[in-house]
């Protein structure tokens, strides 16, 4: 018998569409990344990095900032339901610390919703991200394993969701509301460290701090 799953098609399709593929140009790639799903080699031979990134509104787009690292503007690329944009990164603020970064693009892209508040123990989630060499979004679900509070007041949640290259920067969304909780950050077993902050010490915009105020990280 099928399950009726409709709240959570219906939210994941908004999530989806309020969703990017961002690729950042690079030099040289090691064998491993290109067999992972995480580099993109376009017609020409020129080879990208992959992640991803999604809208909150006026041309503005939340992701990680491992994912772009140093890149000049100009070499960051924006893939919207397949069309690429060129030179529509005008400029990006990342917080290395927290694996953050906020793009301001000439793009005009739906806005997710963002949700404030804590979100319990198995509360379930569902992410979106950009994983497979097809450049297509792939959705998953799962529920969030535990939720833990960090001195400097930001959140880190561990879902039970396997996480693979190319899903950083993804949005996680509450399967019955679509509502946007928190960015993929990292996988456990790469043994990446969750970084503290204290965010008075970030010399960030009023606006940038109230989105990371309700922000949650994964």
């Amino acid at each position: 018998k099928l399950i009726n799953n409709n709240a959570f098609s219906e939210s994941a399709k908004k999530v989806i569409n309020s969703t990017v593929l961002v690729l950042v140009k690079k030099d040289s790639i090691s064998i491993g990344d290109r067999t992972s799903g995480s580099v993109y080699i376009d017609s020409a031979g020129q080879v990208w990095s992959k992640g991803t990134a999604f809208s909150i509104g006026n041309g503005i787009l939340l992701s990680a900032s491992h994912i772009i690292e140093n890149a000049q503007n100009s070499d960051i690329r924006i893939i919207w339901n397949k069309i690429e944009y060129d030179n529509s990164v005008i400029g990006y603020q990342s917080v290395p610390e927290i694996d953050f970064t906020i793009l301001e693009t000439n793009l005009t892209i739906d806005s997710v919703d963002m949700v404030g508040g804590i979100v319990p123990d198995g509360a379930k989630i569902g992410f979106v991200g950009f994983p497979l060499d097809d450049n297509f979004p792939i959705l998953h679900d799962g529920i969030v394993s535990s939720v833990r509070l960090e001195p400097s007041g930001f959140f880190w949640y561990t879902i039970n969701s396997f996480v693979n290259r190319g899903n950083s920067g993804g949005p996680v969304f509450l399967s019955d509301t679509g509502g946007v909780i928190g960015v993929i950050s990292s996988r456990q077993y790469e043994m990446i460290a969750f970084p503290q902050l204290n965010i008075n010490e970030k010399k960030l915009s009023e606006g940038e701090k109230e989105i990371m105020e309700v922000l949650k990280f994964i």
